[in-house]
């Protein structure tokens, strides 16, 4: 990669396309825009190294200060590829735990029903803090599923 006129790494306005990823134990630089179809890139994935990636890749998006000129652009695609599974397999995650107001937000953000994942967001409430609690609230409020009065018990 070739530096800028400072010497130092393009920034965003320079590469738009450029996204890194940070870890405490690697970094990664990755080109491109956000993937086009989520959905078809979970089902399609050959082996869990593929489907890792792309979450990693939409979690950095979607939390990472430096790439908020994406968001918009993630949620779309997150919106028109119905990728409920993946914000839920990223709220499952351990490892997306700081992440997990960001993600929460981008669930209710997206226009998308959560309703199939119910159980998922009333233990988030329930479990996290105040701030999850009320991104949650949010998301379920915004559920159209008929549900049995068994699940609302």
């Amino acid at each position: 990669m070739q530096d800028n006129q400072h010497g130092q790494e393009p920034t965003n306005e320079e590469a738009p396309n450029y996204i890194s990823y940070l870890s405490d134990n690697f970094s990664s630089i990755y080109f491109g825009p956000p993937p086009e179809n989520v959905e078809d890139a979970l089902v399609d994935a050959p082996g869990p190294a593929k489907t890792q990636k792309l979450i990693a890749n939409l979690v950095t998006l979607l939390t990472d200060q430096r790439q908020q000129m994406h968001r918009n652009d993630v949620l779309l695609i997150l919106k028109n590829n119905q990728a409920q599974q993946a914000l839920v397999y990223a709220l499952k995650e351990e490892k997306y735990r700081h992440a997990k107001p960001a993600l929460v937000t981008a669930c209710w953000e997206t226009g998308l029903d959560f309703s199939d994942y119910l159980p998922v967001f009333v233990d988030l409430a329930i479990s996290e803090p105040v701030a999850v609690c009320l991104e949650c609230m949010t998301v379920i409020e915004e559920m159209t599923g008929e549900f049995l009065p068994a699940e609302i018990d």
